[in-house]
């Protein structure tokens, strides 16, 4: 199962979708500090590990966990399994953490079900991430509706943050003069990553999006190329820089499209996920 910075724990599966859609509808909170929980699960071990992880929904339901998370699955790559939480601030992410330390409940199905994981899992990284909101565009995700995630992982050459960040600055910049629909966030790993790590996140609803994204990552779409010539033609080069093997930036910018998975995730009635990846899907 999960540990978000210390254990966060499930409620059932089945309450996912409404609740999401709820959230949708509900004024909107900033969140600044994500935690991420990868997993790595064995070969031929996937069925077993779900089949605990449901269990493990199961049991916290009635335990009123203190912070919801969504759990996402690599589509491609190594067998991962993400685990996604996001708060107000740090001092947010402190208190969830001592609600879960406090409960006798969830301090029990944590110790019986954690001990399993060791049979299905090969490796298991935690990781804090905060917002950067000033690389970062388009309008919050529409959750409710979203079921994939690509996510790019930016590892940023030693001295070379600031270049970065002002490559980055001049996309957002483009984006906004060529009214671009699409959008991405960006979090910058402040614990849990090497120093000048970066996550780009964009939420999709169906896979058939990426063939006309615009998203930093990927490659323009000619329509959109041209457009993005004529209104930012300086910014063209800087987003081909930054997105290919030529950027003296990056050291390498991996990238994995990565599915929702229901069963596995937990949505927090008080709305912790609604603005979890600020990001807007193009239109179907």
């Amino acid at each position: 199962m999960k540990q978000i910075v210390n254990r966060l724990s499930l409620i059932l599966a089945a309450l996912a979708p409404t609740m999401l859609g709820a959230q949708a509808m509900a004024p909107a909170r900033t969140y600044t500090v994500i935690s991420v929980y990868r997993e790595t699960v064995k070969a031929g071990k996937n069925v077993a590990h779900d089949l605990n992880e449901e269990a493990w929904a199961r049991a916290v339901a009635g335990a009123k966990p203190p912070a919801g998370y969504l759990a996402l699955s690599a589509m491609s790559g190594a067998p991962e399994n993400w685990y996604i939480s996001a708060f107000e601030n740090w001092a947010a992410l402190e208190t969830a953490n001592r609600a879960t330390e406090a409960s006798p409940a969830l301090t029990a199905i944590g110790r019986r079900y954690s001990a399993r994981e060791s049979d299905f899992l090969s490796d298991g990284r935690a990781m804090l991430l905060t917002v950067r909101e000033d690389l970062s565009f388009g309008r919050p995700a529409d959750l409710a509706a979203s079921r994939y995630f690509s996510v790019t992982r930016v590892t940023v050459r030693p001295g070379h943050a600031a270049e970065y960040e002002e490559n980055r600055k001049m996309i957002r910049a483009a984006h906004e003069r060529t009214g671009l629909s699409d959008g991405y966030s960006i979090w910058q790993a402040a614990s849990g990553a090497p120093v000048g790590t970066y996550f780009v996140f964009v939420a999709r609803k169906l896979l058939g999006e990426i063939d006309a994204s615009t998203a930093p990552q990927l490659t323009l779409v000619p329509v959109q190329r041209t457009l993005y010539r004529q209104v930012a033609p300086d910014a063209t080069v800087v987003r081909s820089n930054v997105t290919t093997a030529s950027n003296p930036s990056a050291l390498n910018f991996p990238a994995i499209v990565m599915r929702y998975r229901c069963p596995l995730s937990n949505v927090n009635v008080t709305g912790a996920v609604t603005k979890l990846l600020s990001a807007e899907t193009v239109p179907g």
